[in-house]
């Protein structure tokens, strides 16, 4: 075993985030589903529908289509969805349960994303040993601190909750709801492309060729073969005593 740096190839770490990332979307979508049923979301969801049945009612329309076709149609046709547009805009019901809705998206959302990404990123890694996720044990490849001493539990806190779920993950979902929602527009999804820019930059030109999530924990990702990686900093201190009186025993007097 060496103490020297054994970053995990690029290969493995990818295929490692893949899987992990798949069980981070099957807990989360499972949790999902959970919670929607206990805040009742389809009750919500089932109004908001009803009130664009009304005005199709009303105005004789099809509230699903787009811009682009509704601008071939007649002009009376589009004067017709332009006052209908407007008026349910203005509806005070509409504008409750929408916001209603929107919030609970997000807060259901970021919800079950943490709870996921504490449960694949933190509590296995805490049982599987060597920070390792599952993806990290089916490649076998590891966490440590970049000194080479065993990550700690608030280090792996760190990494899943500030790093992979606010920055890389939470922040590009919330610009795409609300780039969905009609909340923003193509802004989003530009500053989405910006952040992976950011990711493939960083990862580029850090020593250890770390994604923010490592940088921000200061963990690396290492072969778990060919690393050695140390249970406290006393064990650390206590080999590099060791090797130095090793080498002063060596050296010719």
């Amino acid at each position: 075993m060496k103490f020297d740096l054994q970053k995990a190839t690029i290969t493995k770490r990818l295929s490692a985030y893949i899987l992990d990332l798949f069980i981070v979307i099957l807990l989360a979508a499972g949790l999902m589903a959970l919670i929607y049923d206990v805040v009742d979301y389809d009750s919500k969801a089932n109004e908001l529908q009803s009130y664009y049945k009304e005005y199709e009612d009303k105005y004789g329309i099809d509230t699903k289509l787009s811009n682009e076709d509704i601008a071939k149609l007649p002009q009376l046709e589009q004067d017709k969805y332009a006052q209908a547009s407007k008026e349910f805009s203005e509806d005070e019901r509409i504008r409750n349960v929408y916001s209603v809705l929107i919030n609970l998206t997000i807060i259901i959302t970021s919800i079950s994303l943490l709870i996921a990404y504490v449960i694949s990123d933190v509590v296995l890694p805490l049982i599987l040993k060597n920070g390792q996720t599952v993806g990290k044990k089916v490649f076998n490849i590891a966490l440590m601190r970049v000194d080479g001493v065993k990550v700690s539990t608030f280090q792996l806190f760190v990494r899943a909750v500030l790093g992979k779920f606010t920055i890389e993950t939470m922040l590009p979902v919330l610009l795409v709801m609300m780039m969905f929602f009609g909340v923003m527009g193509g802004i989003a999804l530009i500053v989405v492309l910006l952040l992976l820019v950011l990711q493939i930059v960083v990862m580029s030109i850090s020593k250890t060729n770390s994604a923010m999530h490592d940088l921000l924990a200061v963990t690396v990702t290492v072969d778990l073969e060919s690393q050695r990686i140390f249970e406290s900093e006393a064990a650390l201190m206590e080999y590099k005593q060791r090797i130095a009186a090793e080498k002063a025993a060596e050296a010719p007097y």
